[in-house]
């Protein structure tokens, strides 16, 4: 489960990723309601196994069987808790209704089981390059989207999400070599090995901002989660 918002009264929309199906939306009747005992059913991060139900009526299209936390994290992991929350709220803003995406459901997966057992080190950033990669909102890190060259020197990352060498771009470059070659790593490396990537802190929080950059250009509204993620 990847998010939910209230809907009519007593009741919630919730907001699903699965492998199979994609993301999609259901309405929870009495989602609210204490008295249809959810529990802790429809809460952030939970992992839901639904079984489709044949209706006596129209609003009971499954049932719950099982229901686990995708993410262990002790008290003391409010930092990590954020992080996954941030996957969620990235995956639900930029993934159309029913569109299943193989490789986005195996990062969601990557992503939880990682920040159970490591340091967090940009993980923000590591996230949405590869991300934004797997839904083709930006093009290689490694080569030049307008001629095609590889990169030797820094580039301009455009509004338009092209980017462009000196000598494709008249506007000033954004990035770095080494940040085209950090990026480049980000997009096509293991998690784990990303994350040993150690940058000054200046550079980290540049390159976020680029990928929240683009971030922003695709998502259909604000994220909330932004506001709580710890420095890069």
């Amino acid at each position: 489960m990847i998010g939910k918002r209230d809907f009519q009264e007593g009741s919630l929309l919730v907001d699903f990723f699965s492998l199979q199906q994609g993301k999609f939306t259901a309405v929870v009747q009495g989602g609210r309601s204490s008295k249809k005992n959810w529990g802790g059913n429809f809460e952030m991060l939970s992992r839901l196994e639904l079984v489709k139900t044949i209706p006596r009526n129209a609003s009971a299209l499954a049932k719950i069987v099982r229901v686990e936390s995708a993410l262990k994290l002790d008290m003391q992991s409010v930092e990590k808790f954020y992080l996954a929350a941030f996957v969620c709220e990235v995956i639900g803003l930029l993934l159309q209704e029913k569109q299943s995406v193989g490789r986005i459901f195996q990062l969601l997966e990557e992503s939880f089981a990682f920040l159970q057992s490591s340091a967090v080190h940009s993980f923000p950033s590591i996230f949405l390059a590869k991300a934004l990669t797997h839904l083709g909102f930006v093009p290689r890190f490694s080569h030049c989207t307008g001629c095609g060259k590889k990169f030797t020197s820094g580039a301009c990352w455009e509004s338009s999400g092209d980017i462009l060498c000196n000598s494709c771009s008249q506007a000033r470059p954004n990035l770095e070599l080494a940040d085209l070659k950090v990026l480049n790593f980000f997009q096509n490396a293991a998690m784990a090995d990303c994350c040993r990537v150690k940058l000054a802190k200046q550079d980290g929080e540049r390159i976020f901002n680029l990928l929240r950059k683009q971030l922003q250009n695709h998502a259909t509204r604000k994220l909330h989660t932004l506001a709580f993620l710890p420095p890069d």
